[in-house]
């Protein structure tokens, strides 16, 4: 990644971050802040998922669905992935957290990756 990709991807995710409008405290957020977490979470998806994807290549067995359960491996990687931001703050942090810290509030450390992210909507099947 050279330098002015990485000048041309910060000021992508910056607009698309305040471009959300946090609808229970009519807050948007200052893409510009969190602009290192935001590119980290977006490549940390897409090269995880390629690690998977060329582990299930590489692999002589054929992934299969957990019994009882509908959703593919692809699938469960994407609920794995978003699972660990899944909890919910009280108002007064998620506040905090949107005026003050260099961290985006969990929703968006989700959203905003999977939102643009070609292999998620392919697996899930949403175009």
């Amino acid at each position: 990644m050279n330098l002015r990709y990485f000048k041309n991807l910060s000021a992508l995710t910056n607009s698309l971050y305040e471009s959300f409008i946090t609808s229970n405290f009519n807050i948007s957020i200052d893409g510009s802040r969190t602009t290192e977490l935001n590119i980290a979470d977006y490549f940390s998806a897409k090269l995880c998922y390629r690690a998977l994807e060329t582990n299930i290549k590489k692999s002589d067995i054929k992934p299969q669905r957990l019994p009882g359960l509908k959703f593919t491996p692809e699938e469960f990687f994407w609920i794995s992935s978003a699972q660990k931001y899944c909890f919910i703050n009280k108002h007064e942090t998620t506040v905090r957290k949107l005026i003050t810290t260099s961290y985006p509030i969990e929703l968006y450390r989700v959203y905003e990756p999977l939102s643009n992210n070609f292999d998620f909507k392919k697996d899930f099947q949403c175009f």
